[in-house]
């Protein structure tokens, strides 16, 4: 009873935080898909939407937050409100449309546009509308347009110009009204952000390359005054920071995962014994795929970025969550690969046919239980995307799948425990019996695990693709996680089973005392002699005091 208390408590606070997330998607900032077009371009053109480098393609859907970068090339955006911008040779942009409730009405809603001109030369054109407000903010001041036509630049110094040939502005910061030249390479390449750019596409798979390109970005504002983009800068300057940290430990992760599958594959060459290179080949298999794991896992953290960027506070609550969950998907997946290790040493020092097998199934776990974690950091990655795309439709579906997400986590992590339990036991004798059994309930648990997980992560992508039978698919999902909460439960009472039988835990030994020669007792210096006094002399009979008593007789 206790245990199904608990495991519905946890199933509860699950889907309280999910709904949570999802009211305020609905309730506050937020995009509906995509917000513009890319009608054309010439030349050479990189887009990053959605904060992943895509090849531009006329007539392409633009997300919320979209760059686009040119070299020797320019292109043209369609606003679907009817305005456009044209961006111009060796230049770098990003356009934010964001929703947002007005504070006179709830109701109401404002169209909230920011170009963000980081390098280079745009021309902006839009008639006037009563829900929308546009700004142009430049590395130093900030224009508020009002139905306008004009050009806006800035060159690798941060100088930031613009004039309109139409319509009204309002300007702040340091801003040179006049129309900015179109720039040359030498000017780009002295341009940390376009440079960034540059590298971050070269390199569109190292998340690192990537978040410090967005960096780079967020620092061509610091000089700008502006209260917003203040606040903006020191905002997503906040969220990169820790990012950045957390993809270096992944990468440390991936280079521990590579060291052992190293070790693991010299024991398979080094042992003339099938079962042992088998094993050796599975941890192998199981070390690739966390490294793989912890690569996708980051697009969370991209995502997160983008939102903190966009200021999309009901995205950073969203992609936040899909970050911490993806943290723990590593984690949990980082304790397997070790595990799988461990097996891989326990048989390389096997003398019996139950250690052989022991290891043979801790190693299958490992790589069922890594699987299945790789799948649910897809489901998780397609929950960010929604966020990226500002799709509420495809959020409001993946919320469907929550409590399947957390079971798959917990089923992991217990799945591990077991395995780690069955190595203890499978080096006794006495407690070899007992260590198969735990083995091989991990390892059928793990493998249903890993049947849903993948079951999951088909009905995310039937949501990122609109595909008709994606409700379906979620709901056969749904029903498909009983069997990981029967999984769970066979586990809890493997790791119960074996727990009574597992070696007592010596006592942490106490630092032992360095044994010190004691120095010699010196000898007490001979104390002085005390000053001779004359002994008190006693009172004549006649002066002592007559009230005394007299001595007892003996």
């Amino acid at each position: 009873m206790k245990r199904l208390l608990e495991k519905g408590l946890s199933r509860c606070v699950c889907w309280l935080a999910v709904c949570g997330f999802f009211l305020i998607f609905q309730g506050t900032a937020g995009a509906v898909g995509s917000f513009a077009t890319l009608k054309e371009f010439s030349g050479e053109v990189m887009i990053k939407n959605a904060e992943e480098w895509v090849a531009p393609e006329p007539g392409m859907s633009l997300y919320s937050g979209a760059k686009i970068v040119t070299k020797e090339g320019s292109a043209l955006v369609q606003f679907k409100d009817g305005a456009t911008m044209t961006v111009d040779p060796f230049s770098s942009i990003r356009a934010i449309d964001q929703i947002q409730a007005t504070e006179t009405a709830a109701s109401d809603q404002m169209r909230i546009r920011k170009i963000r001109v980081m390098l280079g030369r745009t021309k902006y054109e839009e008639q006037p509308l009563a829900d929308r407000q546009t700004r142009i903010e430049m590395p130093m001041a900030v224009a508020a347009l009002r139905g306008t036509g004009g050009y806006f630049g800035a060159d690798e110094g941060g100088t930031s110009q613009g004039e309109l040939y139409e319509g009204n502005m309002e300007t702040s910061g340091i801003f040179q009204e006049l129309v900015p030249q179109i720039l040359a390479l030498e000017n780009a390449l002295n341009s940390p952000t376009w440079t960034a750019s540059l590298n971050s596409a070269d390199q569109a798979d190292n998340p690192l390359s990537n978040v410090q390109e967005i960096q780079a970005e967020i620092r061509t504002f610091s000089a700008n005054l502006d209260p917003q983009v203040q606040a903006q800068v020191m905002q997503a300057l906040a969220v990169i920071t820790p990012i950045l940290q957390g993809i270096q430990q992944k990468i440390e992760k991936a280079q521990k995962a590579e060291a052992q599958k190293a070790a693991a594959q010299k024991t398979g060459s080094e042992d003339t014994r099938a079962q042992v290179k088998a094993i050796s080949e599975k941890t192998s298999q199981t070390a690739d795929t966390f490294v793989k794991t912890t690569q996708e896992s980051t697009k969370a953290d991209i995502s997160l970025v983008l939102a903190t960027i966009k200021g999309d506070q009901a995205g950073i609550a969203l992609a936040q969550a899909a970050k911490d969950q993806n943290d723990r998907a590593v984690d949990l997946a980082g304790q397997a690969v070790d595990t799988a290790a461990t097996a891989v040493e326990l048989a390389g020092k096997a003398t019996t046919d139950k250690q052989l097998a022991a290891a043979a199934s801790v190693a299958n776990t490992a790589g069922n239980t890594v699987d299945a974690l790789a799948e649910t950091v897809k489901t998780t990655n397609t929950s960010a995307m929604m966020v990226a795309r500002d799709n509420q439709e495809g959020a409001a579906k993946m919320q469907g799948l929550a409590a399947t997400t957390e079971s798959t986590l917990a089923a992991a992590e217990k799945s591990t425990q077991s395995s780690q339990n069955a190595i203890v036991l499978a080096q006794n004798e006495d407690t070899a019996d007992a260590a198969v059994q735990a083995a091989r309930t991990a390892e059928d648990a793990s493998s249903v695990v890993k049947d849903v997980a993948q079951s999951q992560s088909e009905a995310a992508q039937a949501v990122a693709d609109d595909d008709p039978g994606a409700d379906a698919a979620i709901e056969n999902t749904r029903q498909q996680s009983q069997t990981i909460d029967n999984a769970i439960q066979s586990l809890d009472e493997s790791i119960e089973q074996t727990n009574t039988l597992m070696p007592a835990e010596e006592p942490a030994d106490e630092p032992a005392e360095e044994a010190v020669d004691e120095p010699e007792q010196e000898e007490a210096p001979a104390e002085e002699p005390a000053e001779e006094t004359e002994p008190e002399q006693p009172l004549p009979p006649d002066e002592q005091e007559d009230d005394t008593d007299p001595p007892s007789p003996v």
